[in-house]
């Protein structure tokens, strides 16, 4: 027989905290938290399930967000270089004069 400790976990609650959490790595710690009641078996296939079907979309969607973010962030070779990018010609060493090569 399964046990259920349903004073410990509040299915609406626990739904209503998914939904509102931005932050991935809280998002996950709720996951693996819903994962631990389940395994201890606080909670039932039902919740898990019900759980499942909140976090794991909001979990996929602030990954492809991430990806995007991190893909406008790297700069490609594609792209055009700024002319502040290109080395200036005053910066480049002065050129040898007769002075400077004539043999002592």
């Amino acid at each position: 027989m399964t046990k259920y400790n349903k004073d410990s976990f509040d299915l609406i609650e626990f739904q209503q905290r998914a939904r509102v959490i931005a932050d991935p790595k809280k998002l996950f710690a709720l996951w693996e938290d819903v994962c631990r009641r389940y395994e201890r078996g606080e909670i039932g296939k039902y919740e898990l399930e019900e759980m499942k079907s909140v976090i794991w979309p909001s979990l996929e969607a602030l990954a492809a967000l991430k990806r995007q973010v991190d893909e406008t962030e790297t700069p490609t070779s594609s792209e055009p270089v700024s002319p502040d990018d290109e080395p200036q010609a005053d910066s480049a060493p002065a050129a040898n004069t007769d002075d400077d090569t004539r043999a002592i």
